[in-house]
């Protein structure tokens, strides 16, 4: 059992980080579309791309981790 967790645990980590890479390359292009409309500092841009780079990953994983959770009870 603490095998097949741990593969999971991975399993779930790796989906996380797909997940927070592709919504980083999507912030991207937003910034970059909005900067031909909009003049914005560029810390707000800087604050918005680390935001999403952690919370992204973070909040993917614990929708997986508690999905598995309620499936195995």
């Amino acid at each position: 059992r603490d095998v097949m967790m741990d593969e999971l645990f991975r399993h779930h980590q790796s989906i996380a980080l797909q997940a927070g890479f592709k919504a980083v390359i999507i912030a991207l292009v937003i910034l970059l579309v909005a900067d031909a409309f909009w003049t914005f500092p560029a810390d707000i841009a800087i604050r918005t791309i680390l935001l999403v780079a952690v919370a992204v990953p973070l909040i993917a994983f614990l929708v997986l981790s508690r999905d598995e959770a309620e499936n195995a009870e």
